[in-house]
């Protein structure tokens, strides 16, 4: 089986890992694995469950690691001991938009390109201080150059983040199957396709989602932003037997009390 991941270093460590758990797979690097299982040059493609394309099958749902941001600032530490006006890479509207709200009068500043990128610029004096995910950093083994790690309720993460999906032609049954008995760990399906299932009912990149299992019961805890800076925060449950209804509960909850854009 040829598994296609991005041509970076995350996209090496996933390779490693959805390889290893395959028990040995050839390894694609590529700009866009979804097209090249598109294109068939390679049976399933492994990827950040932030991004779930709606024409490809994900087969599995791979255990999750950390879902929460951190903050990589060296020589400085947690984010109230940035200076005033200090310059901060990011990489998404939701991370500027929470990042305005706790220090208005810091500079943001949207960096492209993979993990690797974004630390070089920092490195290079482009910015003093990076917002990014806590387990992308551990993944390349920099765990320990994240200078605060911020709790969810504080700073919420992408939906999806954390997690890792391995995507298969839908028409192609065996590798759906191979990937899903190797791969699939279900406590991660469960709370990433409720958070996919919130995003497509929820498409503002000003919103947000994270899932959360217990015994009993599944919940979602929602953030809506709006470009004026109100904050709408949300939590809903449900028993865990109704866990596909939750998403659609949480979206009818987040219109009764969120503000308009």
């Amino acid at each position: 089986m040829t598994i296609a991941v991005h041509d970076d270093a995350l996209g090496a460590w996933r390779g490693a890992w959805i390889g290893e758990l395959l028990g040995g797979a050839r390894v694609l690097a590529c700009p866009d694995p979804a097209a090249a299982v598109r294109a068939g040059e390679a049976e399933a493609a492994a990827l950040s469950a932030e991004h779930l394309p709606d024409d490809l099958e994900p087969a599995a749902f791979c255990e999750r690691g950390d879902i929460r941001e951190a903050l990589v600032a060296p020589g400085i530490g947690g984010i109230e001991h940035l200076p005033e006006g200090a310059r901060v890479g990011l990489s998404t509207l939701l991370q500027l938009t929470q990042l305005t709200l706790l220090r208005p009068d810091l500079q943001c500043v949207v960096l492209d390109g993979p993990l690797e990128a974004q630390l070089t610029a920092l490195d290079q004096g482009d910015v003093v201080a990076l917002v990014t995910g806590y387990a992308d950093l551990s993944r390349l083994g920099l765990a320990e150059a994240a200078t605060e790690i911020f709790a969810p309720e504080l700073f919420m993460p992408a939906i999806g983040q954390g997690g890792t999906v391995v995507l298969c032609r839908k028409d192609d049954l065996e590798s759906c199957a191979r990937v899903n008995e190797a791969c699939d760990h279900f406590p991660a399906r469960r709370e990433l396709v409720c958070e996919w299932q919130f995003r497509r009912l929820n498409p503002s990149p000003l919103t947000t989602a994270i899932a959360l299992a217990s015994d009993r019961f599944l919940y979602l805890f929602t953030l809506h932003l709006t470009l004026t800076g109100v904050a709408t925060r949300l939590r809903t449950s449900v028993p865990v037997g109704e866990a596909l209804t939750l998403a659609e509960r949480a979206t009818k909850d987040l219109l009764q009390k969120s503000s308009p854009l």
